[in-house]
């Protein structure tokens, strides 16, 4: 993107019109000016499945109640459901953030933050943005991390992929593969953010988990020690040398009446 020039929104606008959305999206994210209307845009990526492209045109609808209101009805009549409960979270957050003096949330003093950790893609913060790979059943396929901006470029390259193949139309070609974790190559259906506990502890209690059968939807979840630290890890600017003392002593504990046994949806 150094080489694209971003005064005047010249480049957004050609990768709009070329339909270059992943590009397009990297654009907007860097602060390039919409080349359409936001939300004329957001319904397109939905109904085409960019994810990435969609997160953007949210981001830029800014915290209007009145457009975010709208976002959230798009979003639900395309079955983008983790896109609405993230705009949801960032909507209560911003809110939030103006009539307290307090700590942001989920910040926990222990110990320098100068090594959290990082997206194992791109090495950025994971914090900043966790995502988790899910199944048709909105459940982990693998105990990975990665930034919810590679896992949904991951997703969206193996839309593309499906997309050029159907076009096509060539019997001889083999249909490409779906979306697998860029680590262990376990196939997803969707990447997910990471839900925050303090707005929707079920929903991180779910996303934590790694079942040990992804395919069986009916299999009571057990969140463990071990999986239960990674989830915090990725979604806490925290040092994991420093945290895992407090996370084992007081934090776990406090969370499960059996340690050693985990905490289960029903605890």
């Amino acid at each position: 993107l150094d080489g694209l020039p971003a005064e005047g929104g010249v480049a957004a606008r050609k990768a709009h019109a070329a339909g270059a959305w992943t590009v397009l999206a990297a654009l907007l994210d860097r602060g390039d000016p919409m080349p359409a209307q936001p939300r004329l845009l957001l319904d397109y990526a939905l109904r085409a499945g960019h994810a990435g492209l969609a997160r953007s045109c949210l981001a830029h609808l800014g915290p209007d109640a009145g457009d975010m209101e709208a976002a959230v009805r798009t979003c639900l009549d395309h079955g983008r459901t983790e896109i609405v409960r993230e705009a949801l979270e960032a909507l209560w957050k911003a809110r939030s953030n103006q009539y307290s003096d307090g700590p942001p949330l989920l910040a926990l003093e222990c110990g320098p933050a100068d090594q959290p950790a990082e997206c194992s893609v791109c090495f950025d913060s994971l914090y900043t943005n966790p995502g988790v790979f899910v199944n048709e059943h909105g459940l982990r396929v693998c105990g990975h991390f990665t930034c919810l901006d590679c896992a949904e470029h991951v997703q969206d390259e193996a839309g593309d992929r499906f997309r050029a193949w159907r076009a096509r139309r060539e019997p001889r070609i083999p249909k490409p593969p779906g979306p697998v974790c860029p680590l262990c190559r376990a196939s997803f259906s969707s990447a997910v953010r990471l839900t925050d506990p303090t707005v929707d502890p079920r929903g991180f209690f779910r996303l934590a988990c790694v079942p040990q059968d992804p395919t069986a939807g009916n299999e009571p979840l057990v969140l463990k020690s071990r999986t239960a630290f990674d989830a915090l890890g990725a979604l806490l600017p925290v040092n994991a040398m420093t945290f895992a003392p407090f996370f084992e002593k007081e934090l776990w504990p406090a969370w499960c009446h059996d340690a050693t046994a985990g905490s289960s949806s029903s605890s």
